[in-house]
């Protein structure tokens, strides 16, 4: 296993907890390519949906975890113009095309330090997104279950449309994963398939295959 450089001493001391998310379809809507990948749109549609019956500490916490506040460090403001959100969705992104009701979509999910206090809010936020629609209103879905993978892979589900208990994940630890990662070649490529604005000294960049990604600001 190559040689990987110790972690930042912070990173050692953030968890992480990995879900499933288990959105089954419950209309025929056309989704377009890459349309899951648009899902930041509609999750605030949601969450405007939620604030509209009343504002609470919950949708207060789900705002702030879709949309982090600025930094008050004035130089973390510079380098990083918009602070990345405490959680990350991995969509199938070539899931596209004519989907059927009773269609079971699979969304996992990352929740990362401070994001692992909302995944209850987010389970409201993914059931009043499942009456909304998952593209421009269309694709509604129930959320069928939640299930949970543990620091050695294993998956358990944890939550079905028939409970109403908290989810209480298994929280693993952020420098146990990353360290577990392998480099397993020195040159890596990266694809984008996300609409991202890169920048380098503050000037828009256009990637090339051959491209040296070091020192890249993505916002």
């Amino acid at each position: 296993m190559p040689y990987l450089p110790p972690l930042p001493e912070e990173l050692q001391q953030v968890e992480y907890v990995k879900l499933y998310f288990h959105l089954q379809v419950t209309d025929y809507f056309d989704l377009p390519q890459l349309g899951l990948l648009q899902l930041r749109r509609e999750l605030f549609q949601a969450l405007r949906t939620l604030e509209g019956w009343g504002a609470t500490e919950q949708t207060k916490e789900l705002k702030r975890l879709l949309q982090p506040p600025l930094s008050d460090d004035p130089v973390v403001r510079r380098q990083t113009q918009k602070p990345a959100p405490a959680f990350v969705l991995s969509p199938d992104a070539e899931l596209n095309g004519a989907i059927k009701p009773q269609q079971m979509i699979v969304l996992p999910a990352l929740f990362v330090g401070w994001g692992v206090q909302n995944i209850d809010g987010f389970i409201a936020l993914l059931q009043q997104l499942g009456q909304q629609g998952l593209y421009h209103g269309s694709g509604k879905f129930v959320l069928e279950g939640v299930e949970s993978e543990d620091a050695s892979g294993v998956r358990a589900m944890l939550w079905t449309n028939a409970m109403v208990a908290p989810v209480s994940p298994p929280v693993n630890d952020l420098h146990w994963l990353l360290e577990r990662q392998m480099l397993d070649a020195e040159r890596i490529s990266l694809g984008v398939i996300s609409p991202l604005r890169l920048l380098q000294q503050k000037r828009p960049l256009l990637l090339t295959p051959e491209m040296n990604l070091t020192g890249l600001l993505i916002l």
